[in-house]
């Protein structure tokens, strides 16, 4: 976990300072932001789920949502709860590599600028990471498994 942590750090230092620096006439080596959402992170994901039991031995599965397209990312913080959506988004390639991504959109409700790093850690788990405008984390990384965006109408138990 420390090896992905430093990694994602390392990252976003480099691209941050790649960003910052003046460009000059080096244009065909400057950062590049393609609008929408890269390929390999589209889809539906979820995060750890949790039994949540109601009483007379009833009980839901509670988790977070996020649905990645193209152009949006529309989420839920857990089962029936709020839902948010990320609008006008772009994205840059950090490295190919290591499949590190960062995301910039618009946060509504609100209208709040939105910057994030992406990273597949494997074929179907993915870590996220708010970011400042210049790079650096600045809340906890977290961890999501894709999933279906199916899920049961009785429990909410998420189907693969």
């Amino acid at each position: 976990m420390k090896k992905y942590k430093t990694l994602i750090l390392a990252a976003f230092t480099s691209l941050s300072v790649s960003l910052v620096a003046p460009m000059g006439d080096q244009s065909v080596q400057a950062a590049t932001w393609h609008k929408g959402t890269p390929v390999k992170v589209r889809g539906w994901w979820r995060t750890k789920m949790k039994k949540v039991k109601l009483g007379h031995g009833k009980y839901l599965w509670t988790y977070a949502t996020m649905h990645i397209t193209k152009n949006k990312i529309d989420g839920a913080f857990g089962t029936q709860s709020d839902h948010y959506e990320i609008k006008n988004i772009y994205s840059y390639t950090a490295s190919k590599k290591t499949c590190l991504y960062a995301l910039n959109g618009t946060l509504i409700p609100g209208k709040h600028e939105f910057f994030e790093a992406y990273q597949l850690t494997g074929k179907r788990k993915l870590e996220t990471a708010e970011l400042s405008t210049k790079g650096t984390v600045k809340k906890p990384i977290y961890k999501w498994y894709k999933f279906s965006g199916r899920s049961s109408n009785k429990t909410f138990y998420p189907y693969n």
